[in-house]
């Protein structure tokens, strides 16, 4: 069964490249307007 599953070094690898790739994106859309405009058009409506 561990052979299916990945090292502990690979998850950690993932991990990390998943935090930046989430933080360098929503540092991008916070200072170009047009991409803050189409992320705000396609979120759901809160229902309050």
């Amino acid at each position: 069964m561990s052979r299916y599953l990945p090292t502990l070094p690979e998850v950690s690898r993932e991990l990390i490249t998943i935090l930046a790739a989430t933080l360098l994106a929503s540092y991008v859309i916070s200072k170009v307007p047009a991409f803050k405009r189409l992320v705000q058009s396609n979120t759901v409506p809160s229902p309050v």
